[in-house]
């Protein structure tokens, strides 16, 4: 339990009976001007009631309307501190950046496409698989060395990299990237003063068997012509209990700058896979 700043100084009567914790502290701080705001599964903040102000009167005068009333979705929950939260009530500066595979998105995803809808993030200029990241403007340099990252690419919650540069992964079968701004050394380590670059891949499914397999062409003007395709497989080894995903995709680029003898230098082949599995045995969760 706690509160925006010190807990208030308040006599209050004693309570006794089987109640909930909400139950009780509604109680507890019935007439004292405070109240309960629950913000985990067991945790509770003490926030000043805000007091209703009765309506101006207007003397022939229509009230003036109000903004519209805020309406919210399903609750977007969040994995990167190491526990689930819910994005509305972390108290850190995240952006999530969601992966919808009927959505009108780039053919394979990657760094690059978090970047244009994240805010404060960039990317150094020296390439795919060669950029760092950097988060408000927290760098040490956009060069790769022995140097630590500034920010930690994370997948699933283990570190992909150290002193390296962003692998730049394609986000090929992922649910959403959680992108955390400002210093995490508590929860990472070192490598994380500008923040966390979370990936959050698409977990196996035991209740049902499924595959998705997508391709494509893609050229350039004055290039070449290339193209990308990728396979997602999901296979329940035990129905909702245990069951194995396979995720693989590569793509071809295709290049335009000429360099000496070299036509369309800069192309680009990239390959990747994932695998992963997933067991559920009395409570317990195995990844």
């Amino acid at each position: 339990m706690g509160g925006e700043t010190a807990l208030p100084t308040v006599r209050v009567p004693g309570v006794r009976g089987t109640l909930t914790p909400q139950a009780a502290l509604a109680r507890l701080l019935d007439g004292t001007g405070f109240i309960a705001h629950q913000v985990g599964p067991s945790a509770f903040r003490i926030e000043r009631a805000v007091m209703s102000s009765p309506a101006p009167r207007y003397a022939g005068l229509e009230a003036p309307s109000g903004p519209p009333p805020m309406t919210f979705g399903a609750p977007i929950v969040v994995t990167a501190t190491k526990r689930e939260q819910r994005l509305r009530d972390l108290p850190l500066a995240v952006a999530v950046v969601q992966f919808d595979p009927e959505a009108a998105r780039d053919a394979q995803p990657d760094t690059a496409s978090v970047k244009r809808e994240v805010e404060g993030l960039a990317l150094g200029g020296q390439g795919p698989g060669r950029n760092r990241i950097f988060l408000r403007g927290v760098a040490d340099s956009p060069f790769t060395g022995s140097t630590q990252s500034t920010v930690a690419v994370v997948l699933d919650g283990a570190r992909v990299t150290w002193s390296a540069p962003d692998p730049n992964l394609r986000l090929i079968d992922v649910a959403r990237v959680e992108v955390i701004k400002g210093p995490q050394g508590a929860l990472y380590g070192t490598g994380a003063l500008g923040g966390i670059y979370h990936i959050v891949s698409n977990r196996p499914d035991p209740a049902a068997a499924s595959a998705r397999i997508e391709a494509g062409p893609d050229a350039v003007g004055s290039g070449e012509f290339g193209g990308h395709g990728a396979a997602i497989f999901n296979l329940p080894v035990i129905r909702d209990r245990a069951a194995l995903r396979l995720a693989i995709y590569g793509a071809r680029e295709p290049g335009w700058i000429e360099t000496g003898a070299r036509e369309d230098s800069n192309r680009l082949r990239v390959a990747g896979g994932r695998a992963s599995a997933h067991w559920r045995e009395d409570g317990w969760t195995f990844d």
